[in-house]
């Protein structure tokens, strides 16, 4: 009598991967998540997942908003405009690709940690396989093959 079922080390495998990803997300530092979020949006804008960029269009509007706190709070600052978002005509995955990608580091590294507290472990989102191919290729590990998330040159979109 075999006390391995395979069945339970396929579904732990994926979480256990998962949780490393969002651990070594946690850690990732400023400067690494720059390139690691490209790769993620790159990704994401070939699959076009609604509910990935309705998530970034989010980050970003408290982002302005932020912002605009911050410029008002200054006295020398010029007047900030006002973040309003229009409900009639969000913003299209290509700027909100190109808002995303011009962030400096560290609103690159929220972003990505924003990012993974919506998506649970275990879902059955692409977002944890393609972050984890993301860190490899940051890191160097990994190389883009037929096996790898697809990513899509920012030009072609």
């Amino acid at each position: 009598m075999s006390y391995w079922d395979r069945s339970a080390t396929q579904q732990i495998e994926p979480a256990f991967a998962a949780w490393i990803c969002q651990w070594k997300l946690g850690v990732l530092d400023a400067g690494s998540s720059a390139p690691v979020l490209q790769i993620v949006l790159r990704s994401f804008a070939r699959n076009r997942e609604p509910g990935f960029w309705y998530q970034v269009e989010k980050f970003l509007a408290v982002l302005a908003v932020e912002t605009a706190a911050v410029q008002a709070a200054t006295p020398a600052a010029a007047p900030a405009k006002a973040a309003t978002p229009k409900e009639d005509n969000p913003p299209s995955c290509e700027t909100l690709f190109l808002q995303s990608t011009a962030l400096p580091p560290k609103q690159a590294r929220q972003l990505l940690q924003f990012l993974g507290k919506r998506y649970p472990i275990g879902s059955d989102s692409a977002f944890w396989p393609i972050v984890t191919h993301a860190m490899e290729i940051s890191e160097g590990r990994s190389s883009e093959d037929e096996n790898s998330p697809r990513l899509l040159d920012p030009q072609k979109m």
